[in-house]
């Protein structure tokens, strides 16, 4: 899917929300009610006491968003629950906020809290970021817009009144507990409350938009039974779950990594660098023998500025070895098909091996065919149960510390054919699917294994046959592979 544009139309601020709260029901008053906004002017309410939004609606702001596409954006919602109990503590500010939100043009005014005079602050950034995923996943209609009552949190494109709910469950050092009658009676009173659709003038129930990103299993479900208790069939209805993808969160590196780390990598062009994965297998019989020593690395990978530190092994004193050479050259080569999400580091658990940034663990596995020399031959069962054992490990998430199971990223370069298929019938034979499910062969490309001697990288930045440099092309240090300009920027 691409990543929406970055060059976005210059956002129009829609009217200032209202100064005071509206009463959530006033059947039979006498007087027409009516509210002042910020801009002095009276936004009416109904006869039955409800928000009346439909003076709120500004024709210039729906146009611009019409002529954008990020309303357009579809995405698969995240998993409900989203089990990432302890994250909401990092979405802190705009920095920690995925790129694909932060460059759509509503984002800042959707992040803004009309009950705190417009001030961006981390509940109303985890509540835009809700929206917006419910919004791409088609559950509730597009444009989502900030509703003009401190009351209400948003209105979707078919004018529907919306509030979002955002109950969280304690991450595992924090020492409170998730309180489910509270969460149930936030819930339950904002369903009680009545606004005008701003589209066609009828008062209607508030929609609830729960957002379950941050709720572990266990509370989670102790909220869906305390709902379906509690609520009438037709609240039940007005309660959209949701949840943000996982692959937007952007946790803060400053948690689980060293800034220095970041602060090396977050300059150059390494991690937009996509490329895709050699064949599987690489059947580049006895190639591992000459990979010994960093300088017979492919440049575009001993350049990157990570290279020492991913090829350094933890279990014999961060000393660069042959085999940890060839784990980093695996990890490069699936950070770059984006297997794994850049940028990667070394796992501080020395079983572990490796990290992603979305906390993704995985341990190297590189079984290989015998070279010429070489007097022993490849046993597969071997093989496949080392495979076997790094699957039945798990390893903390580095930002929830919840433990999550370890995937192996099987690395063919230097396996024959008849050997592979020799480890794939071992493999299922040994392993249940959901075990096979979690592991990803690969291959280094056959152009980054330099099989024509050592890489020289003293070579000048190519050119192409018209004297210019190739467009999507990284010269210098990334050798010809191509710059991806989607892949996400790591941020301090």
């Amino acid at each position: 899917m691409a990543s929406a544009s970055s060059h976005a139309p210059h956002q129009t601020t829609p009217k200032a929300g209202l100064e005071t709260g509206l009463e959530k029901n006033g059947a039979g008053s006498s007087e027409q009610p009516t509210a002042v906004g910020t801009d002095g002017n009276v936004v009416p309410r109904t006869a039955t006491g409800a928000i009346d939004l439909r003076a709120w609606r500004d024709t210039k702001w729906r146009r611009l968003v019409a002529k954008n596409e990020h309303h357009a954006f579809v995405e698969n919602r995240g998993p409900i629950p989203g089990e990432l109990p302890g994250l909401h503590i990092l979405i802190n500010d705009l920095v920690a906020v995925d790129e694909s939100y932060r460059a759509d043009p509503r984002f800042t005014h959707l992040a803004s809290d009309p009950a705190h005079d417009h001030a961006i602050r981390p509940h109303s950034i985890q509540e835009a970021l809700a929206a917006l995923a419910a919004e791409r996943a088609g559950q509730i209609k597009a444009p989502v817009m900030r509703a003009p009552d401190a009351s209400l949190d948003f209105v979707d494109g078919a004018g529907r009144p919306i509030d979002v709910k955002t109950p969280k469950s304690p991450s595992p050092h924090e020492e409170w507990q998730f309180d489910v009658k509270e969460a149930l009676a936030s819930i339950k009173s904002q369903l009680q409350v009545k606004a005008t659709n701003a589209n066609s003038g009828r008062p209607q129930g508030v929609i609830v938009l729960l957002d379950t990103t941050y709720l572990s299993k266990d509370d989670y479900q102790s909220l869906a039974r305390a709902m379906r208790q509690e609520l009438t069939p037709g609240q039940q209805r007005r309660v959209i779950r949701t949840s943000v993808p996982t692959h937007r969160l952007q946790y803060d590196p400053n948690i689980w990594r060293n800034k220095d780390w970041w602060e090396r990598v977050a300059a150059t062009p390494h991690l937009k660098v996509s490329e895709k994965p050699g064949q599987v297998p690489g059947d580049h019989v006895g190639a591992h023998q000459r990979l010994t020593t960093v300088a017979a690395v492919d440049c575009s990978y001993r350049e990157d500025p990570r290279f020492i530190d991913l090829a350094r092994d933890p279990g014999h004193n961060g000393a660069i070895r042959p085999q940890s050479l060839q784990d980093a050259m695996a990890i490069f080569t699936a950070e770059r098909a984006r297997i794994l999400r850049p940028p990667v580091r070394r796992a501080t658990h020395i079983d572990h091996k490796f990290v992603d940034a979305l906390g993704r663990t995985v341990s190297v596995k590189t079984p290989k065919s015998p070279g010429p020399g070489e007097n022993w031959t490849f046993d597969a069962q071997l093989a496949a149960q080392s495979i076997e054992r790094a699957l039945d490990k798990s390893a903390p998430h580095p930002v929830t510390y919840r433990e999550r199971d370890v995937d192996v990223i099987l690395d063919t370069t230097y396996l024959s054919g008849k050997d592979h298929q020799a480890l794939s019938h071992a493999l299922d034979a040994l392993l249940p699917e959901d075990q096979r499910q979690r592991i990803v062969a690969l291959s280094v490309p056959d152009h980054r294994l330099s099989l024509d001697g050592t890489p020289d990288c003293s070579l000048p930045p190519a050119k192409s046959s018209g004297g210019t440099q190739d467009k999507g092309v990284t010269r210098g240090p990334d050798r010809g592979a191509r710059a991806d300009t989607h892949a996400p920027t790591p941020r301090v």
